[in-house]
């Protein structure tokens, strides 16, 4: 029996293959980055319109996929005792939103027995939301303030990259 995995989350990038030569103009591209190897990058304005452009472009028998861009974060200044998981998840979100977010796909703190250890992890889907959050430094919210970094993984986790990176159909 076939394992299949799981759906990615749509975003408004998509990734297209090398292999793919025809011009790409569909309804609410924004902005595309060809890659020295040829492969493009397609931002739409709408996950909607995203999502439509993907479907078509796989069903003309592109190869596709949603592109990520993963973000470190950490939290100072911050009393992390008696915080509760989900009160702590909305601060740090309408945060996001004043800096400007407006799509996070993923969202995660860090635990260490069930309790929250000051760091985690979100994911959008635009390059220029991964800059401008970077960018960003020492961001107030209630008593405390949250960094955000490029996401680096570990050179012994290129199976874990892989994993991220195959086409999921």
């Amino acid at each position: 029996e076939e394992r299949r995995r799981p759906k990615r989350k749509a975003g408004r990038t998509i990734l297209v293959s090398s292999d793919w030569k025809d011009e790409i103009n569909l309804e609410g591209t924004c902005n595309t980055h060809q890659t020295s190897n040829g492969a493009r990058f397609v931002v739409f304005d709408t996950i909607d319109n995203a999502r439509s452009a993907f479907k078509s472009l796989r069903d003309s028998g592109a190869r596709v996929k949603y592109s990520y861009y993963k973000i470190f974060f950490r939290i100072s200044d911050y009393n992390l005792k008696d915080v509760k998981y989900d009160e702590l998840k909305e601060q740090v979100k309408d945060l996001l939103v004043k800096l400007g977010v407006d799509n996070i796909l993923y969202f995660k703190f860090y635990t260490k027995n069930n309790e929250i250890i000051g760091s985690g992890d979100l994911t959008v889907d635009t390059k220029e939301t991964l800059d401008l959050l970077i960018s960003s430094n020492e961001n107030s919210f209630g008593e405390g303030q949250v960094s955000f970094y490029r996401f680096k993984m570990k050179k012994n986790d290129t199976e874990n990259i892989e994993n991220q990176t195959n086409q999921s159909s």
